[in-house]
C-alpha cells in the first residue's frame, strides 16, 4: 500500500510540475520562458509551413512551385529590404526610452507606411525584368501582389514593438496565426477546385491582414501613438536604424538572394526543387531566431559583461539543439522528400543536406551578432552581413550555371562560414572581449535546470 501510495503521489508531483511548466512557458515573463514559449511558436509555424508546402508542392508540381514562388518572392523581399532599419530600431529606442513610447510608436508607423509604398513602387517598375524568365500573366500576378509590401512592413514594425514592450505571447500569436491561415486558404482552394499557382500566391499574401489590423488595433488602443512634434522620435528612430539597417538589408538580401539569382538562371521546375529543400532546411531556424528574438531586447542597455555571458549560454543552447536535429534530417532527407513532397522533389537530397550545415553555421552566427546589436555596435554587425553577400553572389554567379542547386547551397555554406570565422576575430577587436565558448556546459544545464518549473519539484 506504501508503495502504491507513493507512487500516486509521485504521479500527482509531475502532472503538477508539467501543469507548471506549460502555464510558465504559455505566460513568457521572464526571458528563459519568453524563449521557450518563442520555440514552441516557431515549432509549430515551422510545422504549418511543411503543412503548406506539401500541399503546393502535391498539387502545382515542381514547375508550378517554382512559378507561384517567383510571385510571392518580391512582396516579401523588398518590403524585408527596404525596412531602413525601423524594426530593430524600434525595439532597441523603445527599450531605452520607454516615456517616450507613444511619439517611437507613431514616427515609426508613419516612416514604415513611406517605406513599404516606396517598396511598391520599386518593384512594381522592376517585376519585368526580375521575372524575365516567367510569363506575362506571372509578372502582371507578381506586380499586383506588391500592393501588400506596405502591410508587411508596419506587420514587422507590429511584431518589433510587441517583443520591445515584451509582449512575446502576442507575438508570437500573431506569427503563428499568418501561416495558419494560409494554410486554411489553401485546403478552401484544394475542396473547391481552384488550386493553381496564381491563387495560392494570393492566400500567402493575404494570410495575415485580418489578424495583422487586429493586433495593430490592440496595440494602437495601449500605446496611444501621439502624432505631435514626431521629427526628434523620427530622427532617433533613423539614426539607429540606418546604423543597423545594412544589418536588415544584407540579412534579408543574404537569405534570398540565392533565389533570387535561381529565378534569374535557371526554370521555373528548378527553382520549386530548390524553394523546397529551402524550405524543409529551415526547419532548425526555429532555435537562432526564437533565441535571438528574445535575447536582443532583453540584453540591450545591459552590461558588456552580461551581454557576453548572455549571448554565450544561448549560442551553445543554440548548436547542441541544431546539431542533434540537423543530423537526423540529413540521414533521412530521401525518406523525407519523397514521402512528403512526392518523387518530383528527390533530386532536392544533395542541396538539402548542404543547406543543413549552412543553416546551422548561419544560426551560430547570428546569435554571436546579437552582442554587438545590444551592445550598441549595429555597424559592425552590417560589415559582417556585407561581407557575407559579397562572397555569396559571386560564388553563386559562378557556381549555379556550373553545378545547378548544388551551385547555390555551396555558396551559401561558403559564404556563411566566413561570416561566422569574421564574427568570431572581432569579439576581442571590438568588444574586448574574449568570443564565447561554443561548447555546451554543466553551467548551460544547470541554468536550464533552474529556469524549467519541471525540475523544482
Amino acid at each position: 500500500m506504501e508503495e502504491g501510495g507513493s507512487a500516486i503521489v509521485n504521479l500527482s508531483k509531475l502532472k503538477l510540475s508539467i501543469y507548471t511548466t506549460a502555464k510558465w512557458i504559455l505566460q513568457g515573463r521572464d526571458s528563459a520562458s519568453a524563449t521557450l514559449q518563442t520555440v514552441a511558436a516557431r515549432t509549430l509555424i515551422i510545422g504549418v509551413n511543411v503543412g503548406t508546402g506539401i500541399i503546393t508542392a502535391r498539387f502545382l508540381g515542381a514547375e508550378g512551385r517554382g512559378e507561384q514562388a517567383a510571385m510571392i518572392l518580391w512582396p516579401m523581399f523588398l518590403a524585408n529590404t527596404l525596412t531602413f532599419g525601423l524594426p530593430t530600431s524600434i525595439i532597441y529606442n523603445l527599450r531605452k526610452h520607454p516615456s517616450d513610447r507613444s511619439r517611437i510608436f507613431a514616427a515609426a508607423l508613419l516612416l514604415g507606411t513611406v517605406a513599404g509604398l516606396l517598396a511598391t513602387a520599386i518593384g512594381i517598375a522592376l517585376m519585368p525584368s526580375l521575372l524575365k524568365n516567367y510569363s506575362a500573366s506571372s509578372v502582371g500576378f507578381a506586380r499586383l501582389l506588391m500592393l501588400n509590401s506596405p502591410i508587411v512592413l508596419v506587420q514587422l514594425i507590429v511584431l518589433s514593438t510587441l517583443e520591445a514592450t515584451g509582449n512575446f505571447t502576442a507575438s508570437n500569436r500573431l506569427r503563428l496565426l499568418i501561416p495558419s491561415i494560409t494554410l486554411c486558404l489553401l485546403l478552401a482552394l484544394v475542396l473547391t477546385h481552384s488550386f493553381n499557382p496564381y491563387t495560392s500566391a494570393l492566400a500567402y499574401i493575404v494570410n495575415g491582414i485580418p489578424v495583422f489590423f487586429w493586433t495593430l488595433i490592440q496595440l494602437w488602443r495601449k500605446i496611444k501613438p501621439q502624432w505631435q512634434n514626431l521629427f526628434p522620435a523620427a530622427m532617433m528612430l533613423l539614426s539607429y536604424g540606418f546604423r543597423s539597417y545594412g544589418v536588415s538589408v544584407l540579412g534579408t538580401l543574404s537569405s534570398n538572394i540565392d533565389q533570387a539569382i535561381v529565378v534569374g538562371f535557371l526554370e521555373p521546375a528548378a527553382m520549386g526543387t530548390y524553394v523546397v529543400a529551402l524550405s524543409l532546411s529551415k526547419i532548425l531556424n526555429i532555435f537562432h531566431n526564437s533565441l535571438s528574438t528574445v535575447l536582443f531586447p532583453n540584453a540591450s542597455a545591459r552590461p558588456l559583461e552580461e551581454i557576453v555571458a548572455m549571448t554565450g549560454r544561448a549560442v551553445r543552447l543554440n548548436i547542441a539543439a541544431m546539431l542533434s536535429i540537423g543530423a537526423v534530417v540529413i540521414i533521412v532527407s530521401p525518406l523525407l522528400l519523397s514521402l512528403l513532397y512526392g518523387p518530383d522533389f528527390i533530386n532536392a537530397v544533395a542541396v538539402l543536406r548542404i543547406l543543413i550545415v549552412q543553416v546551422v553555421v548561419n544560426g551560430a552566427a547570428m546569435i554571436l551578432a546579437q552582442a554587438f546589436m545590444a551592445s550598441g555596435n549595429p555597424g559592425i554587425v552590417t560589415a559582417l552581413q556585407g561581407v557575407g553577400l559579397a562572397l555569396s553572389a559571386p560564388l553563386m554567379i559562378v557556381l549555379i550555371p556550373a553545378m545547378g542547386l548544388t551551385g547555390a547551397g555551396l555558396s551559401l555554406l561558403i559564404s556563411t562560414t566566413a561570416r561566422f570565422l569574421f564574427i568570431i576575430v572581432l569579439f576581442p577587436i571590438v568588444l574586448k572581449k574574449s568570443p564565447p565558448s561554443l561548447i555546451l556546459n554543466k553551467g548551460d544545464i544547470s541554468y536550464l535546470k533552474q529556469k524549467l518549473p519541471i525540475f523544482q519539484h
